[in-house]
């Protein structure tokens, strides 16, 4: 349809729409201008020109390489013999940067392949609660490796030891809040430790030093089943610890504190420690001069009913012998520290040592019942006919040589441990 134009064509179209019926049309009129339609305006916007480069910038020149490679389509190839071969790599051999890239590369691989192995040797261990996780990633990527620092001795060398080996990241432990997190996050992630007989006892025959089987030990000892296993795997850990003694442990006294610890578990749970575990404590209580501890022993021993045999007895007596009767006492001081003691507080032959060892030797009547007396000794070679000469000859040597001084300070000095309560070991 035809736009309309004029008024004119606007008032034919309204006649053609009347009603037959009417005569006369309305008049129509405009006083609008006449206008043709036009599209509007479209303002197209310059592209702007591209920057030009600034004075930094140096023209450099395409090889025929990338464009042999840039050519689309294209069939020819560039030929390339060995002569250029030959100058390309000796160009490359000359690049400084290429090699340094190279070669830490190379020393990144090292470092790899080293923390894998370290990684791997950890989670091997069934009784290591760490494991590697999102935060130990993070704290390596973010600080880097920690720097190696010069051992140290006295409280700070303890304390980077404590540190290196429970697997706490440097960059946290000299900090309070930041190790106190560090903590906090870690301990929900702990494993817990799920062991039985044959797998205890293989992690026990793996150790070959002290340290290792005081890691294992500890982990015993703070895990929430610690009281299940000892009371379980007290026989199993006496057998393995008894037979390390005499066969790959170089300085076996340094477990002392740790099976002292075992034995206070023991009795504050009412657990029977087992006679062999009993029997290794008595013989390094008594070769490290730890009158008390070898007193916690020998109490525990009569409470459970262990049967302890004659030549255990001699073995017990022996290092005690040759420091009262001997007087060959010079290492007993390397013994002490060994076993983690004071070597002041270790000191042989003074009025309460003696005492002491006259009550463990001899006993001291209770106080309820004169008819009776503490565990002792004497009781132990009294009540086995079997108990050969040597041990008679080395008890009553022991019991001669202190009794004149114990009877003469027993009403002047009291006893170096309470009655009814066991003194710490």
């Amino acid at each position: 349809m035809r736009p309309l134009s004029t008024a004119n064509g606007i008032r034919s179209l309204c006649k053609t729409r009347l009603s037959p019926t009417t005569t006369t049309a309305a008049c129509f009129h405009s006083s609008t201008q006449l206008r043709e339609r036009t599209r509007p305006r479209v303002h197209t916007k310059k592209k702007p020109e591209p920057p030009k480069p600034g004075p930094w910038w140096k023209p450099f020149e395409v090889t025929n390489v990338v464009l042999d490679l840039d050519s689309y389509e294209s069939s020819y190839t560039r030929p390339y013999d060995e002569a250029e071969e030959e100058a390309q790599s000796q160009k490359w051999a000359l690049n400084p940067r290429r090699e340094g890239m190279k070669q830490r590369i190379d020393e990144f691989n090292v470092g790899r392949e080293a923390a894998k192995a370290r990684f791997d040797e950890v989670s091997q261990k069934a009784w290591q609660p760490w494991r590697v996780s999102d935060l130990d990633i993070m704290t390596a990527a973010l600080r880097g490796a920690p720097t190696q620092s010069v051992p140290q001795t006295g409280v700070e060398g303890f304390q980077q030891k404590v540190v290196e080996r429970n697997g706490i990241p440097t960059t946290v432990y000299r900090n309070d809040q930041r190790l106190l997190e560090w903590l906090i996050h870690r301990k929900p992630q702990t494993l817990a430790l799920r062991t039985n007989a044959d797998v205890l006892t293989r992690l026990l025959e793996e150790q070959t030093t002290s340290e290792g089987f005081h890691e294992v030990l500890s982990r015993l000892l703070t895990s929430k089943e610690s009281a299940e296993f000892l009371s379980n795997y007290a026989f199993i850990i006496g057998k393995v610890i008894s037979d390390a003694l005499d066969d790959r442990l170089a300085r076996p006294l340094a477990l002392l504190p740790l099976l002292n610890s075992l034995l206070l578990r023991c009795d504050a749970k009412n657990y029977a420690l087992g006679p062999q575990l009993c029997t290794v404590g008595m013989k390094m209580s008594a070769e490290a001069f730890r009158l008390k501890a070898l007193k916690l022993y020998l109490d525990h021993v009569f409470k459970h009913h262990h049967v302890i045999s004659p030549t255990t007895v001699i073995e017990i007596l022996r290092p005690l012998h040759k420091v009262v009767v001997q007087g060959r006492s010079e290492d007993s001081g390397q013994l002490a520290e060994d076993a983690g003691t004071d070597r002041s507080a270790q000191s042989i032959r003074t009025p309460a040592f003696e005492l002491l060892l006259f009550h463990l030797l001899v006993g001291k009547t209770k106080k309820t019942n004169s008819s009776k007396s503490f565990p002792c000794f004497r009781t132990i070679i009294e009540n086995d006919p079997s108990a050969p000469e040597e041990l008679r000859i080395m008890y009553r040597e022991l019991v001669d040589k202190v009794r004149p001084s114990a009877e003469n300070i027993a009403e002047n000095i009291e006893p170096a441990h309470d009655e009814t309560e066991p003194a710490n070991p």
